[in-house]
């Protein structure tokens, strides 16, 4: 084994030696530049550049060749100063002048304020004299109710201005014709007993929202809860005393319909409206925390003087006369003057009114 690896270790060897040789004699040196001494010919030919019209004028088949332009100048970097120019002021566009609307012509007659604004309600008359009930955010015409307040009205018109409606009296003017006495219009009968002369009484009272100005009427609530409309000051000789009311008074219904609700009040203002001659009203009131009923017989005063004097004796009033003509006088006025409907009414209304009170007692328990 030892002759065929040595026999290839020289063949190496050789291959080696041989390879070396030929590398050193194939070998070859890479040429080297020498630089060329320009003449001072040359140099100042080169540095004369040849004109463009030289170079590309015998060429410009097509005509397309210009003069170069002049070399630009150099600019300084520094710019001037711009001048002010002021601005010329321009005049202001006109204002346009604001248009006013007219009133409406509208009569605001009364007011129920209540503690929420949206259930307050105004009575307003129209140029007719119509009368009608408005809320917060009715639309009058062009406007609209954005306040109802105590004793005003503030109504928003269409091109924005607002405009104030104000609770007034109906004045009296000059040599107008005098308002007739009050004692001519209501007569007591008894203590819880009125006649009222239904044809001259809007004399008096022109309308719901003057009557309601004249007692200074508003809701009065119990623990959250409306009981009924409350009577404010009485004047002396005011038509509220005339008629047999007081101040704090409360008035929870009227001919049997309850004044809790907005529905009932009006309600019982068209019954009352609708009230012909020889009908009864009966207000069920409470006076100092005690239940009371007043009655209102609607009718002629100049009739009915007799049957003023029968209810004096039927009262217990009267001259000095003796207990059996009493009795007697009282059994024919009963007689003469009984109306199942209105004694149904009043035993109804008595009943009702027992029934509130016990149930207000139980709410304040």
């Amino acid at each position: 084994m030892r002759q065929p690896l040595w026999v290839l270790n020289w063949a190496l060897l050789t291959m080696f030696i041989f390879s070396t040789l030929a590398n050193h004699l194939l070998r070859q040196e890479p040429p080297k530049l020498r630089p060329r001494i320009a003449s001072t010919d040359d140099a100042a030919t080169a540095s004369k550049a040849a004109p463009v019209e030289q170079i590309y004028g015998h060429r410009d088949i097509f005509g397309l060749f210009s003069q170069p332009s002049s070399v630009a100048q150099k600019n300084s970097l520094v710019l001037p100063i711009p001048s002010f120019n002021a601005p010329t002021p321009q005049n202001a566009p006109a204002l346009e002048a604001p248009k006013f609307l007219p009133p409406l012509g509208i009569g605001l007659n009364g007011i129920i304020l209540s503690s929420r604004e949206n259930e307050s309600i105004a009575m307003i008359a129209d140029e007719s004299g119509k009368e009608k009930l408005h809320h917060f955010g009715d639309t009058i015409k062009d406007g609209t109710i954005i306040k109802i307040a105590q004793n005003r009205i503030v109504i928003l018109r269409s091109n924005g201005q607002q405009e104030t409606v104000f609770l007034r009296k109906i004045a009296v003017l000059p040599g107008a014709e005098e308002k007739p006495l009050i004692d001519t219009i209501v007569k007591k009968l008894k203590d819880t007993a009125y006649n009222i002369d239904l044809s001259r009484f809007p004399e008096l009272v022109p309308s719901l929202g003057s009557f309601m100005e004249e007692l200074s009427l508003s809701p009065e609530f119990d623990s959250g809860t409306m009981i009924g409309i409350k009577v404010g000051s009485i004047g002396v000789n005011s038509l509220g005393e005339k008629i047999g009311l007081q101040k704090d008074d409360i008035i929870s219904t009227i001919n049997n319909i309850s004044l809790t609700s907005a529905q009932g009040r009006i309600q019982a203002y068209e019954a009352v409206k609708k009230s012909t001659d020889k009908n009864y009203v009966a207000a069920q009131i409470t006076r100092d925390g005690q239940p009371l009923l007043i009655t209102y017989k609607l009718g002629s005063i100049d009739n009915l003087d007799e049957d003023e004097q029968k209810a004096k004796i039927f009262s217990g009033g009267g001259t000095e006369e003796n207990a059996n003509t009493k009795e007697e006088k009282k059994e024919k006025f009963e007689k003469e003057h009984k109306n199942e409907s209105y004694e149904d009414m009043i035993s109804m209304m008595r009943q009702n009114l027992v029934g509130n009170m016990k149930s207000q007692a139980r709410r304040r328990r």
